[in-house]
């Protein structure tokens, strides 16, 4: 506050209620100075003022005294200072703790899925849990030796992806162990066959974009598939004793979180970067751009297999658990896949194409639309809902426990479907009109249409 002289001879800032109620609008906390015990009667008598103040600094440890036990502000936070030196420290603790409060979860969601993701990820724990000791797999190698001699340029070296992928999470799907896993792992390195520094590089720079630690702020963008699973396990899990729950780590939500977004970086999206030829996400270079595309494709197949691997990791106390949730994840890996597929007949400029638009009518190119998003999105989206009704356990204290694992997946696929559907949309806003709210993951406007892709708003215009 600028100094003035108060009408009444109280101190400057006590006749701020429309300033409070500005701020308290906005989302802003308010920070009071009070320099002396006499100036709290002048705060504690304007209720308008009082009832706004989130936070009161001083150097006076009388006042601090006086305030905790104050009735007018129970629910006021104390910043005490040794100096005035202090204040802006002392301020920006404040704030940080702030905004990672009830008034904006989401971000305390992104701050700890952050900080989980970059010790569980970092280039040690990637080392270790990539490069390891394990039979050869046959089954395994004999896929992966379909992608060896393709340049992956084409849709049909897409298509080819795809059915690999399939079909490792097809002989995945039985039996499911994580020496499986690591078997999978251990073969797909071998034919890699770059130094272990190359293939290290290639991980790191897949999930760069979610987890970098962005100057002057402790988490990077939004993420709302965390979001997703961390709201509704919450609400199946939020009555559960800790001591009565699966899994007793309080750090189990985020670091679930975590691995729904390596899966989502380091294999969605690195290999869908490649189907679609985009060179930028996140204004940062993809894999492929970066490095190959070949680099490109075993990073997105490792993505899968390291996501399996690590809900083993995360889950280590309860490997029953561990298994169930890999499998719900390994199960989404090849609907993703069928919906790549796709997908890419959807894309490309190709006769295949035109005469599949010239053939259908509107309600079955939307319906096959439909098939599309729900595979690329909608079905993960759904696994998250079913991750989070099956995580923890419920059954002791919920009688209807049957319709919360129906539930909690519907509510997930169409909250996917949505997002797809509003993605699409905003592709067409120019950059100009770019907001927080309407960016695409991308970064980009119109690289839809650049691309081919054949989006909600194409079909319309075109029948």
């Amino acid at each position: 506050m600028k100094h003035y002289k108060s009408l009444d001879g109280s101190p400057i800032g006590t006749d701020s209620t429309w300033e409070c109620g500005y701020a308290i609008s906005k989302g802003k906390p308010v920070i009071m100075l009070i320099e002396d015990k006499e100036h709290i009667d002048y705060y504690a008598a304007q209720w308008m003022v009082s009832f706004s103040i989130n936070a009161i600094l001083t150097e006076n440890k009388e006042v601090a005294e006086i305030i905790k036990d104050h009735p007018k502000f129970v629910h006021t936070t104390i910043l005490l200072a040794e100096n005035k030196e202090q204040f802006e420290t002392k301020i920006n603790e404040y704030l940080d703790n702030y905004y990672m409060s009830i008034y904006s979860r989401s971000w305390i969601i992104n701050y700890y899925v952050d900080k989980r993701a970059r010790e569980l990820f970092n280039m040690e724990n990637l080392k270790k849990n990539v490069f390891i000791n394990s039979d050869l797999n046959k089954d395994i190698l004999k896929e992966l030796n379909k992608l060896s001699k393709i340049k992956f340029n084409s849709d049909k070296d897409s298509l080819k992806v795809c059915e690999v992928e399939r079909n490792i999470s097809k002989y995945l799907k039985n039996n499911f162990s994580i020496e499986k896993i690591d078997s999978a792992i251990y073969s797909l390195i071998k034919l890699w066959g770059k130094s272990k520094v190359h293939i290290l590089n290639c991980l790191e720079h897949s999930i760069k974009p979610p987890f970098i630690q962005i100057e002057g702020r402790k988490q990077g963008i939004k993420k709302t598939r965390t979001d997703l699973f961390y709201e509704l396990y919450d609400l199946v899990t939020h009555h559960l004793v800790q001591n009565q729950r699966f899994i007793k780590s309080k750090s189990f939500p985020y670091e679930v979180g975590a691995v729904i977004e390596l899966y989502n970086w380091m294999n969605t999206y690195a290999l869908d970067d490649v189907f679609d030829n985009s060179r930028y996400r996140q204004k940062l270079e993809t894999v492929w751009y970066k490095f190959n595309r070949r680099d490109a494709i075993y990073t997105g197949i490792l993505g899968h297999l390291l996501t399996l691997k690590y809900f083993f990791i995360i889950t280590s106390e309860n490997q029953l658990i561990a298994s169930k949730l890999a499998k719900i994840m390994n199960d989404y890996n090849y609907v993703m896949y069928e919906g790549q597929v796709i997908d890419l007949k959807l894309t490309f400029d190709s006769s295949k194409k035109k005469n599949l638009l010239k053939r259908k009518k509107l309600e079955q190119i939307l319906n096959l639309y439909i098939k599309r998003i729900y595979g690329i999105c909608g079905g993960f989206y759904e696994a998250i809902g079913e991750i989070a009704a099956k995580a923890e356990n419920k059954e002791e204290q919920i009688m209807n426990a049957k319709e919360i694992d129906e539930i909690s997946p519907i509510i997930g696929m169409y909250y996917g479907i949505i997002q797809m559907i509003r993605n699409d949309l905003g592709d067409y806003v120019l950059p100009e009109y770019f907001s927080k709210l309407n960016k695409g993951m991308k970064d980009v406007s119109h690289s839809d249409i650049e691309e081919g892709k054949t989006d909600i708003a194409y079909l319309i215009a075109l029948y």
